[in-house]
């Protein structure tokens, strides 16, 4: 049976299942999890679990930062050998794949702490050219001739 008495200490442990990435559809999906609805209402009724939740999803968002980096700087898989064996050619399907989880992290960290990561007008934009999406970018268009930029 779902349980459907707010608790503290089932607030606390959906919020640092939320901190640690799940979401909370998942979260509530087992039966011995509250409803979906049921934790909604929660957020609605108790002020301290909408601030615990509001946490875990900033906590949640300076990961995804840390992650940001950790791919920007992991370059073992951008080249793979050429056929043949003579040398190595750039992965773009890697470089693409690697650009998407980016994004889709800038993305998630605007909407879960957005005063934090959101939009900042042009600061952001692929037209500013020391913007990180505009040097991501350059990066997978031209590997080599990113890095000599600085």
């Amino acid at each position: 049976m779902r349980p459907t008495q707010f608790s503290p200490v089932l607030a606390e442990a959906i919020a640092a299942r939320l901190a640690a990435g799940e979401s909370l559809g998942a979260i509530c999906a087992p039966e011995t999890m509250p409803a979906l609805p049921t934790v909604q209402e929660w957020l609605g009724a108790h002020d301290a679990f909408r601030e615990e939740v509001a946490r875990a999803r900033e906590e949640l968002a300076d990961r995804f930062a840390e992650e940001i980096v950790a791919i920007a700087d992991d370059a073992s898989l951008d080249y793979r050998p050429r056929a043949g064996g003579a040398g190595v050619v750039a992965d773009h399907e890697h470089l693409s794949r690697s650009k998407l989880r980016v994004d889709v992290r800038k993305w998630l960290m605007a909407k879960l702490a957005p005063k934090k990561y959101g939009d900042r007008g042009d600061l952001g934009s692929r037209d500013n050219p020391f913007s990180l999406s505009a040097r991501i970018e350059r990066l997978i268009v031209d590997p080599e001739g990113a890095e000599e930029e600085g």
